[in-house]
């Protein structure tokens, strides 16, 4: 018979194995972490000329806008 209650026998047993899931676990979060943190910095700059292009976009809106105001006096013909 075992001296060890049954909740700390299991626990010895089963301490080696879930020690090791647990760093193997650690190891892949870790990796997951880099990854995001480099999807991070490409969604960011895309993100950014994203925003300028729109920017540029309205410029060129704003621009058409002026040239059809000057243009509505204008008598065709």
């Amino acid at each position: 018979p075992h001296l060890l209650p049954p909740d700390a026998l299991l626990a010895a047993h089963l301490a080696p194995s879930l020690a090791a899931a647990q760093g193997r676990l650690n190891a892949k979060e870790q990796t997951l972490e880099s990854v995001n943190a480099e999807l991070y910095e490409v969604v960011k700059r895309q993100w950014d000329e994203i925003e300028g292009l729109v920017a540029g976009v309205e410029g060129i809106v704003k621009d058409l806008e002026g040239a059809g105001g000057e243009m509505s006096g204008v008598e065709r013909g």
